[in-house]
């Protein structure tokens, strides 16, 4: 009886942990952008500390392996997987990035603060190869690694589209070599490497970002997440159609897997570039992140695409203040300026704000074509908030509405918008309501004062 009792308290306990890291949001920051400086560990490395006192959680860093281009590659170009900057080949021992012994420090250092580091991961294609014979094209392909420096996942030919097993599968990339998943040696290797990668020996790395998802079928997510730890991984599935996103994690059907909001980036950058102009009620639900909270992993800008010009705080302040897992990209919170540290109208006191106050399901309050207003219901010890974005380029702009605080004086913790005034503390009477507002391409977050 006493063995029964342990067992269903383990239960209880794997089942109370699963259920709080599905409902928690991981808060990600991309530490690079399309053509760093070489040496760019040692950039980062000098970046750690500050990126934990902002409550990052998982720094997000580039493909770690050795590419065609060698020192000058952004990674996305793989030759050798396993070297991470440790071999003389294709023109240099380091990566664009630097050695495996400064990647090594990096994410050592990353982890004594606490944080996780994310791996970016190419698996779509490989390139660099030497001629080969290809007896399923007739012809010659670059398909012979069998000279990596490293002596690991030597593939050939075989490994490739079109081989014995079929021609091809859901896309090709920039020409190189298309990997072909369906092959045993492939599946082995790739489970090998990434397990490799993960060890401090060798690098230490946490999650996955999955380069180019269109290019494999979604089992490759799952079998991956299956036989790496159960990692948080997230896809990069390029696609403006919130179904076909919800469609990529449905399909692979993994609680850590989940997919960038492309859908989401695109309803924001309109707003942002809107001129005024943008119905705002479209914020309701928008985005992969309004049908799938627990699968989308929002962002404004990335080292691909960085469409939003103006505005971009509005922006910012949607993604740190709604569900779904929001990432902060490099260039906006240090190149850009957008932190605006020891203030609070920067990213920095967004992220403040969703680590301490933004928590559980919405409610949108009011909206209308220059207003949006949602609260964050809360959860744990978050108590929830009110986010108010106004898009009147001219005007201050506000509503009544009924948030879930009675006889509660709100603070406002963050704000920004062309007048730079901080909005009013706003007292909600017996039955919850208060007059909240925002400056002209502006926002502001309330939530009960003394957090």
């Amino acid at each position: 009886m006493r063995r029964l009792g342990m067992l269903i308290l383990v239960l209880v306990v794997v089942i109370s942990l699963v259920f709080v890291s599905e409902v928690g949001a991981w808060r990600v920051f991309q530490a690079f952008y399309w053509d760093v400086p070489s040496g760019w560990y040692s950039t980062v490395s000098g970046k750690v500390a500050n990126l934990a006192g902002a409550k990052v959680e998982v720094v997000y860093l580039p493909p770690p392996s050795k590419g065609m281009s060698g020192g000058y590659s952004m990674g996305y170009d793989p030759y050798d997987y396993y070297d991470l900057g440790s071999y003389n080949q294709k023109g240099s021992i380091a990566t664009r990035f630097g050695t495996q012994s400064q990647l090594k420090s990096l994410i050592s250092s990353i982890k004594s603060y606490g944080m996780k580091a994310m791996a970016d991961i190419v698996l779509n294609h490989r390139a660099g190869g030497d001629s080969q014979y290809n007896p399923f094209t007739g012809g010659n392909t670059w398909t012979d690694f069998s000279k990596v420096a490293s002596g690991r996942f030597k593939m050939s030919y075989w490994d490739f589209h079109p081989n014995d097993i079929h021609s091809g599968d859901s896309g090709v990339f920039g020409g190189y070599p298309d990997i072909c998943h369906d092959k045993t040696y492939v599946k082995t290797n790739i489970i090998a490497w990434l397990n490799w990668l993960k060890s401090s020996a060798n690098a230490g790395f946490d999650f996955w970002r999955l380069d180019y998802t269109k290019g494999f079928a979604p089992w490759v997510a799952a079998y991956i997440y299956d036989n790496t730890g159960y990692p948080f991984i997230v896809g990069e599935y390029w696609d403006g159609n919130r179904n076909t996103l919800a469609w990529w994690v449905d399909s692979a059907n993994r609680a850590g897997v989940k997919t960038f909001d492309f859908s989401l980036l695109y309803v924001l950058r309109d707003m942002c570039l809107g001129g005024g102009y943008y119905d705002m009620r479209n914020l309701d639900r928008a985005g992969l992140v309004g049908i799938r909270p627990l699968k989308a992993v929002t962002f404004v800008a990335n080292h691909d695409t960085d469409p939003i010009t103006r505005n971009k705080m509005m922006a910012y302040a949607y993604i740190l203040t709604a569900e779904g897992d929001p990432t902060v990209w490099w260039k906006d919170y240090y190149d850009y300026g957008l932190a605006r540290e020891g203030t609070a109208r920067g990213i920095k006191q967004l992220l403040w704000v969703h680590y301490r106050l933004a928590g559980g399901s919405t409610t949108v309050l009011y909206k209308d074509n220059d207003l949006y207003i949602a609260q964050r219901n809360g959860y744990g010890s978050n108590p929830g908030l009110v986010i108010v974005i106004n898009d009147n380029g001219n005007q201050w702009k506000g509503a009544r509405v009924k948030t879930k605080w009675a006889n509660t004086e709100l603070n406002v913790y963050a704000w920004d918008g062309v007048d730079t005034s901080r909005p009013n503390n706003k007292w909600t009477d017996g039955s919850g309501y208060a007059d909240l507002w925002a400056a002209p391409f502006g926002y502001a977050v309330y939530a009960p004062r003394g957090y």
